[in-house]
């Protein structure tokens, strides 16, 4: 999710060995990238259940880096074998 786009220090706040980002900010990003609101919110609900990010206090916890690039990348491969 965050290679090629931005240092982690761009995107968000390091927070131990966490990345925390403001949820508007996710929001407003997924959005430049045409994801409907509710689409966005189900995505991120998804990545909850996963253990992938967490939610707290208006903000998004990322929690497994490489997972969700690695959900990223079967997502993507998925899509190139329709």
């Amino acid at each position: 999710m965050l290679r090629g786009c931005c240092s982690r220090e761009e995107f968000g706040k390091q927070v131990g060995p966490w990345l925390e980002v403001d949820l508007p900010t996710i929001q407003s990003e997924l959005a430049t990238l045409g994801a409907a609101r509710q689409t966005a919110n189900e995505a991120l609900r998804d990545f909850t259940q996963r253990k992938l990010v967490a939610r707290e206090r208006g903000r998004l916890v990322l929690l497994d880096a490489s997972g969700l690039e690695k959900l990223a990348s079967e997502e993507r491969a998925a899509l190139l074998d329709a």
